[in-house]
């Protein structure tokens, strides 16, 4: 991410130095890292798409930024959607 994004990354503590923000980067033996969230217009509707598609999903969430869905692929893949 260094060239793309230009981050500084500190690997005695695993994290990014220089956003101004905290974010960590590490792996996890035997578990994806790479935690992706899309932002959808119809939650029930991407709920039935992901398991039409195979998927599973969890309960919504409601935050204080819309609603989220916690969902799984059918590789095992861990996701989220969310609608603002």
């Amino acid at each position: 991410y260094r060239h793309v994004l230009g981050w500084v990354y500190d690997p005695a503590t695993h994290m990014v130095t220089n956003t101004g923000q905290r974010i960590g980067i590490f792996s996890v033996p035997d578990r994806h890292t790479l935690f992706c969230c899309y932002a959808v217009a119809d939650l029930n509707g991407a709920r039935d798409s992901i398991v039409a598609g195979g998927g599973s999903v969890d309960e919504v969430v409601q935050v204080d930024f819309g609603a989220v869905l916690g969902a799984t692929d059918p590789q095992g893949v861990e996701f989220a959607v969310y609608q603002p």
